[in-house]
């Protein structure tokens, strides 16, 4: 509706074109919105909200009140929530208020004291000339976790805290 070109090229993925889309607003989630389904985007995005399904962003932070079930890709990722499912991220911090339970793949990794982690960290090395596969690559067959209040997640149960 309003740009000038309907279709997308493969060359809109370029890097120059991705730096463009980070002078653009940032995309937030209020903590009063529940989204089912995947969000994606090259800029920024701020979540305060419970979001099931996967997350693509250029950097990403998870606030003190979210909950995301389901994956996570970014260039950068800031968690000061609850997380459940695979971070792989360049940069991923966690802050003390942090709750991951799933691995992480990560360039540079930052924990900080209180922080929660249930999983596996594991380090990735960026190749010569090769950049991390693109969320369409590492979503292939992916399926959203589903949220309860009050869960975590045990041998692909879902089981009750208070259990």
């Amino acid at each position: 509706m309003f740009s000038t070109s309907k279709n997308k090229s493969a060359s809109d993925k370029t890097p120059e074109n991705r730096s463009l889309a980070k002078n653009v607003a940032p995309t937030i989630v209020s903590s009063d919105l529940h989204v089912s389904g995947n969000l994606s985007t090259d800029g920024d995005m701020q979540i305060d909200g419970i979001i099931e399904g996967n997350i693509r962003s250029g950097t990403l932070a998870v606030g003190e009140s979210a909950v995301v079930c389901g994956e996570i890709y970014a260039d950068k990722v800031i968690i000061r929530g609850k997380v459940t499912g695979r971070i792989r991220a360049r940069e991923v911090e966690l802050m003390s208020s942090a709750r991951v339970i799933g691995d992480i793949w990560h360039e540079v990794l930052s924990i900080d004291s209180g922080a929660f982690i249930e999983g596996h960290c594991k380090h990735i090395k960026k190749q010569d000339g090769q950049d991390f596969p693109t969320v369409e690559e590492n979503l292939t067959g992916a399926v959203p976790l589903r949220y309860t209040k009050n869960h975590q997640k045990q041998d692909d149960k879902v089981v009750s805290e208070s259990s």
